[in-house]
């Protein structure tokens, strides 16, 4: 689910963007070291802050 127009983006646009290897950031989001929200399987992290986190 790519939901860029809200500043939200899945996993793997993430990753795409970071290059950060998908695992890594679905870890990072489980352990809260990326700001997300898991919503049913998926994960979406909002743009704003997880850059600054990860960057």
């Amino acid at each position: 689910m790519e939901a860029t127009n809200k500043g939200l983006v899945g996993v793997e646009q993430f990753s795409r963007m970071t290059g950060l290897h998908v695992c890594t950031v679905r870890r990072m989001c489980r352990t809260g070291r990326i700001p997300a929200v898991k919503v049913g399987r998926k994960w979406l992290i909002g743009l704003d802050k997880a850059l600054g986190a990860v960057l």
